[in-house]
C-alpha cells in the first residue's frame, strides 16, 4: 500500500489566519504592553523536540530578540507614529500565530506531526517572512530608541529576510520509514521489532503511557479537523500502528479500573459518543436510514425490516401492536444525524454490506495492524501472568470499530474468554464479560458467541454471581445484545438461570443494570415460546414491586421499558392470562390493575400512555371482572378524563376506549342489579318492589 504525500493536508486544527485579530480598542500603551507580554511568553518557550527543533528554535530566538524593543517602548512611553501602531498591530497577530503553531505542534500527535513535516516547516518559514515584511515597513528611525536596540531590531530584520525554507532531512527520512512500515503491514508483512523500536525511540515514544497519549492525540486530529476520507484513513492506520507497537514494544497495560468504570459501548466506529436519540433501539448502532413505524418509534431500516420479516407485528420498544408495516423515512432525524456527523468528522454514509466494511475511513494497513494486535493479545490470554492485562486490552480494542470486533473474534478470542469469565480475580472477570459484550455488538459475532461452548453459560454465571455490580450489569447488557437476534431468543431463555438472574437484577440492581435487565427480558418475551417462561421467572411481580415501592423516584426510561414488558405479556397471555393479572396468580401475586392505575397519576406522558393501553388490554381480555376493578379504583375516572383531555394522541384514544368499556359495564351493572321483589300486601295481594343497589364509587 503506497501512501502519497498528497494525502496529508495542511494542519487545520489551528485557527485560520482570519481568526487572529488585535483588539481595536487598545490604547498605544496597552498595545505595547500586550506585545511585550506576548513576546516575553514566547521567549520562555523551549524548542520543539524531537521534531521541528531547528525551525522552532530559530523563530523563538528571533522573537526573544524583539522583546527588548517592546520593553524599551513601554518604559519610554513616547508617542508612536500611526504607521508604527498599524505595524505593531500586525506584528501582534503574527506573534499570536507563532504561539498557536508552537502550541499545536507541542500538544499534538508526534507521528502525525511527522507526516505533516513539509507543511509545518513551510508554516514556520511563512511566519518568518511575514515578520520580515512587517519589520521592513516599521518606521524604526521615528521611534525613540537607543542605538543598540535599533541595531538589535535590524539584526532580527536581516535574519528574517535571509531565512530559507528548512526541511530536516532526518525527519524526512523518518517519515519515509513510517510510511514504509505501513506499506509492509498493508502487504501482511509483520514489521521487524528493531525497526519499530528505532522509529519510536526517534519520536521519543518510549512507554505504554506515551503510546496511549499518542493515540488520543491522533483521535483528536480526526475530531478537530475536516479531513478527507483518505487523510482520515491514514490517521486510522497510524492509530492501529501505535496500538500494535504499544503491545509488542512495551508490553500489555495493566487494568485501570478507576478510569474505565461505567464504561458502555456507546461509541461509534471512531470512538465518538453517540446521543441515544441517534441510536437504533434494536441494534444500538448509529442510524443511517431512520424510518418511523406505525407506533411512532424510529428504527434503522435494516433492523426493523428484519424484525418484521421474522413475523413480529409489535413495536420492539413500546410493545404496541403495529396497525400496519409501512416504514416512513424520518428525513428530519436523518438530517440531524448527518449534521452531527459532519461536525465531528464522523463518516455518515454506510456501505452496502454489513458492519465490517469501513473502506471510507480504513486502509488495508489499519486492518492488518488491527489483526496483528488482536492475534498478539489473544495469544497472551493463555499466559497466566499477563492474561488479566491482555483481556483488559481486548476490552478496550473491542469497544469501538466493527473491524476491531471482527478481527478479535477471528483471532479466536471468544473461546479463550470463556474461562476468564469464571475467574476469581475481580477485574479479569469484569473485563472478560465486557469484552464479550463489546464483541456482541457486531452482528456476525453474535452467532460466534452463541456457538462457542460455555460462552453463554459464562455470561449467565457472571450475571448470577459476578464479583462486581459492573460485571453483572455488563452481563445483562450482553444478553440484551445477543437476544436482539431472533434466532437466539429461545436459546438465551432456555439457558439455565438466565431468566431468574435477569429478574434478580431487575429487582435489586442499580439503574443501569435494571434498564439492561428489562430490555433483555423484553427481547426474550417477544419470542412466542418464551413468554410463559418469562412470566414464571417472576418478572411481573418484580416490576409491580418496583413500581409500588419506588414509583415516581424511578427513571422515566426504566418505567417505560418495564411497562412495555408488562404490556407484551398481557397481550400474549389471552383471556385466561388476563384474569390471572386481575385476580393474582403465582406469577402476579396481586392485581396488576391497581399498580397501573397508580402510574396514571405519577407517570410521564409516555408511561401514562403505556399504562392506559395495558389497562385496556387487561379489560378486553379479563372481561367484566377486570373492568369492575378498573372502574372501582380510586381516582380512575378522574385520571381517565385528564388523559382524554391532555394526554398524547394515543393515550387519548386508549383512555376514551377504556372509558367506554367502563361506562357500558356500569350501565349493564345497574340494569342487572335492579330487581323486582314480590311480597304479600296487607290486603293479601302481591306487590312488586324495586330494590336498587348501592351507588358505585364512579357515580356522581
Amino acid at each position: 500500500m503506497a501512501l502519497s504525500p498528497l494525502l496529508f493536508q495542511t494542519r487545520k486544527r489551528r485557527p485560520s489566519v482570519g481568526s487572529f485579530i488585535t483588539p481595536s480598542n487598545l490604547s498605544q500603551t496597552a498595545l505595547v504592553q500586550a506585545l511585550m507580554l506576548l513576546a516575553q511568553e514566547l521567549s520562555l518557550y523551549k524548542p520543539l523536540k524531537p521534531l521541528q527543533k531547528r525551525n522552532s528554535s530559530a523563530i523563538i530566538r528571533k522573537v526573544k530578540l524583539l522583546t527588548v524593543l517592546f520593553e524599551t517602548l513601554k518604559e519610554t512611553q513616547s508617542p508612536l507614529p500611526k504607521t508604527a501602531i498599524l505595524c505593531f498591530r500586525e506584528i501582534f497577530i503574527v506573534l499570536e500565530r507563532i504561539k498557536a503553531l508552537l502550541d499545536d505542534c507541542n500538544n499534538g500527535s508526534r507521528i502525525w506531526l511527522l507526516m505533516q513535516n513539509e507543511e509545518v516547516s513551510n508554516q514556520f518559514y511563512e511566519l518568518t517572512l511575514e515578520l520580515a515584511t512587517l519589520l521592513d515597513v516599521l518606521p524604526l528611525k521615528e521611534l525613540t530608541l537607543l542605538e543598540d536596540v535599533k541595531e538589535q531590531v535590524e539584526l532580527v530584520h536581516k535574519q528574517c529576510g535571509k531565512s530559507k525554507l528548512f526541511i530536516d532531512q532526518s525527519d524526512k527520512t523518518l517519515r519515509s520509514e513510517v510510511l514504509s512500515i505501513l506499506d509492509e503491514i498493508g502487504r501482511e508483512i509483520i514489521p521487524e521489532r528493531s525497526k519499530l523500536k528505532q522509529i519510536f525511540d526517534r519520536l521519543e515514544i518510549t512507554d505504554g503511557q506515551s503510546c496511549r497519549r499518542e493515540m488520543a492525540f491522533l483521535e483528536e486530529e480526526v475530531q478537530a479537523q475536516g479531513l478527507t476520507d483518505k487523510s482520515t484513513a491514514v490517521i486510522n492506520s497510524l492509530v492501529s500502528l501505535v496500538r500494535y507497537c504499544k503491545c509488542v514494544l512495551f508490553g500489555i497495560s495493566s487494568p485501570e479500573p478507576e478510569n474505565f468504570r461505567q464504561e458502555k459501548p456507546l461509541e461509534n466506529e471512531e470512538g465518538t459518543l453517540i446521543p441515544d436519540d441517534f441510536r437504533c433501539p434494536i441494534s444500538l448502532d448509529l442510524m443511517h436510514d431512520p424510518v418511523i413505524v406505525a407506533s411512532g418509534q424510529t428504527y434503522e431500516r435494516s433492523s426493523i425490516s428484519r424484525w418484521i420479516e421474522d413475523g413480529h407485528l409489535t413495536c420492539p420498544k413500546s410493545g404496541q401492536v403495529l396497525a400496519h408495516t409501512n416504514l416512513v423515512p424520518n428525513h428530519a432525524l436523518r438530517s440531524l444525524i448527518a449534521q452531527w456527523c459532519r461536525e465531528r468528522g464522523v463518516p455518515f454514509e454506510k456501505s452496502e454490506k454489513g458492519g465490517r466494511n469501513e473502506a471510507a475511513t480504513c486502509t488495508k494497513a489499519a486492518l492488518e495492524a488491527t489483526k496483528m494486535t488482536a492475534s498478539f493479545l489473544v495469544s497472551q490470554l493463555s499466559v497466566p501472568e499477563v492474561a488479566s492485562q491482555a483481556v483488559y486490552e481486548l476490552r478496550l480494542l473491542a469497544k469501538s470499530g466493527s473491524d476491531n470486533r471482527a478481527c478479535i473474534a477471528e483471532a479466536g478470542a471468544i473461546e479463550k474468554l470463556v474461562p476468564l469469565m469464571r475467574s476469581t480475580d475481580v477485574l479479569t472477570q469484569e473485563n472478560a464479560v465486557t469484552a464479550i459484550l463489546n464483541l456482541s455488538i457486531l452482528e456476525d459475532n453474535k452467532g460466534r458467541i452463541m456457538a462457542t461452548e460455555g460462552c453463554l453459560a459464562g455470561v449467565v454465571h457472571v450475571l448470577s454471581s459476578g464479583l462486581t455490580a459492573e460485571a453483572r450489569e455488563n452481563a445483562a447488557a450482553a444478553l440484551f445484545s445477543l437476544s436482539a437476534t431472533p434466532e437466539h431468543k429461545r436459546a438465551v431463555a432456555e439457558e439455565p438461570g438466565a431468566l431468574a438472574a435477569l429478574v434478580r437484577l431487575l429487582s435489586s440492581g442499580g439503574s443501569r443494570g435494571r434498564r439492561d435487565a428489562v430490555s433483555a427480558l423484553f427481547n426474550l418475551a417477544v419470542h412466542r415460546e418464551n413468554h410463559e417462561k418469562v412470566l414464571k421467572a417472576g418478572v411481573v411481580n418484580a416490576i409491580m414491586k418496583m413500581f409500588s415501592e419506588e414509583g415516581p423516584l424511578l427513571e422515566e426510561g426504566l418505567v417505560e421499558d418495564s411497562l412495555a414488558v408488562v404490556a407484551l405479556l398481557v397481550r400474549r397471555c389471552g383471556k385466561q392470562g388476563a384474569m390471572a393479572f386481575v385476580k393474582g396468580s403465582s406469577y402476579c401475586s396481586s392485581s396488576l390493575i391497581g399498580v397501573l392505575v397508580g402510574i396514571l397519576g405519577w407517570g410521564s406522558a409516555r408511561s401514562r400512555e403505556q399504562a392506559v393501553a395495558t389497562l385496556l388490554d387487561v379489560c378486553r381480555g379479563g372481561g367484566g371482572e377486570a373492568v369492575r376493578e378498573v372502574a372501582g379504583a380510586s381516582g380512575a375516572g378522574r385520571m381517565l378524563y385528564e388523559l382524554m383531555a391532555a394526554g398524547t394522541p394515543r393515550a387519548r384514544r386508549k383512555a376514551a376506549s377504556l372509558g367506554r368499556l367502563c361506562h357500558r359495564w356500569e350501565v349493564g351493572r345497574v340494569a342487572a342489579a335492579t330487581e323486582s321483589v314480590s311480597v304479600v300486601g296487607a290486603s293479601g295481594g302481591r306487590v312488586s318492589i324495586v330494590v336498587p343497589t348501592v351507588a358505585h364509587p364512579l357515580e356522581r
